[in-house]
């Protein structure tokens, strides 16, 4: 799980982005407790910017799933508020 920026209709968004690599595949380079610490930061960060619940709801009605094979993530919209989005200093994906 990773935080992007993207551009979407012409307008900067952030996005929850959901992938397919899991602890213990071999092209997953964080050990466990990496792993943790990492899920510990995006958890914080959805709590600071009050999106817990908003997030719930996009996973409840979201009906993509990861996929290794085609090699895409889940996006899901933060649909964060101007002015976090002003304060974030986060690149645009490529």
């Amino acid at each position: 799980m990773q935080i992007k920026r993207e551009m979407f209709l012409g307008k900067p968004m952030i996005f929850l982005n959901v992938m397919w690599k899991y602890l213990g595949q071999q092209s997953f380079h964080l050990t466990e407790q990496e792993y943790l610490e990492h899920l510990q930061a995006l958890a914080e960060l959805c709590i600071k910017w009050d999106r817990v619940d908003h997030l719930k709801e996009e996973i409840r009605k979201q009906r993509k799933r990861p996929n290794a094979y085609f090699g895409y993530a889940v996006a899901l919209p933060l649909n964060l508020p101007g002015e976090i989005m002003d304060e974030l200093d986060i690149p645009e994906s490529r």
